[in-house]
C-alpha cells in the first residue's frame, strides 16, 4: 500500500470511529440500469434518524464562515431570535445529503459522479436539537454520451416539523456498462 493509500485509510478510519453513521448499508443497491428503471418514480425507505447537535452546528459555522448568533449562540437565538431557539443552516441540511441519500441508496459496480443539484429548497427551519432523515424517489433516467444519468428527489425531514427542511433535486451519472447504457 503507498503513503497516500496509507493515509487516507487512516482518515476513513478516523472519520468512521468518529462519525459511525457513515457506516450504515444503504437500504436500497443497485446493480443494473434494469433495476434502476424498475425503481423509477418509487419512493425508496428512508435513511436512519440523525442528530442535529449544537456541535455539530458550531463547526459548520466555522468551516463556511458563516457564524450568525441565530445558528450558534443559544442564549441570544431564545431571547431575541424568531424561532425560540437556535436554527442549523440550510446548507448543512444540504451538504448532508450525500450521508442521507447513502444511506437509502447505492449502486454497486459502476462509478457513480455527482453531476450537480438542479432545484434546492428549505421550506422549514431546521432546529438544533431535532433529528432528521431523508426519503429518495428516482425521478428519471436519461441516457447520455458519458452513462445514465439518474435524477433523484431528496427531502428531509426533521422530528420537530411537519414540513421537509430541504427538498433538492440530485443529478447524477451512473457508468453502467456500455451494453447495458441504452
Amino acid at each position: 500500500m503507498s503513503g497516500s493509500s496509507k493515509r487516507r485509510s487512516s482518515i476513513e478510519a478516523e472519520i468512521r470511529a468518529t462519525y459511525p453513521e457513515l457506516s450504515r448499508e444503504p437500504s436500497t443497491v443497485i446493480a443494473t440500469r434494469n433495476e434502476l428503471v424498475h425503481l423509477l418514480n418509487h419512493e425508496l425507505p428512508p435513511s436512519e434518524w440523525h442528530p442535529v447537535t449544537q456541535e455539530r452546528v458550531n463547526t459548520f459555522a466555522v468551516i463556511t464562515g458563516d457564524c450568525n448568533w441565530i445558528h450558534t449562540d443559544p442564549t441570544r437565538a431564545v431571547r431575541e431570535g424568531p424561532y425560540g431557539g437556535c436554527v442549523a443552516h440550510g446548507y448543512l441540511s444540504l451538504s448532508l445529503l450525500p450521508m442521507l441519500i447513502a444511506e437509502v441508496v447505492a449502486f454497486t459496480g459502476v462509478t457513480t459522479v455527482n453531476y450537480g443539484l438542479d432545484r434546492v429548497r428549505f421550506p422549514a427551519p431546521l432546529f438544533v436539537g431535532t433529528s432528521i432523515r431523508a426519503s429518495v424517489l428516482i425521478s428519471d433516467v436519461l441516457d447520455t454520451s458519458v452513462g445514465t444519468r439518474v435524477a433523484l428527489r431528496a427531502s428531509i425531514e426533521s422530528d420537530a416539523s411537519e414540513r421537509p427542511v430541504c427538498v433538492a433535486d440530485v443529478q447524477w451519472h451512473v457508468g453502467f456498462p456500455k451494453e447495458e447504457s441504452r
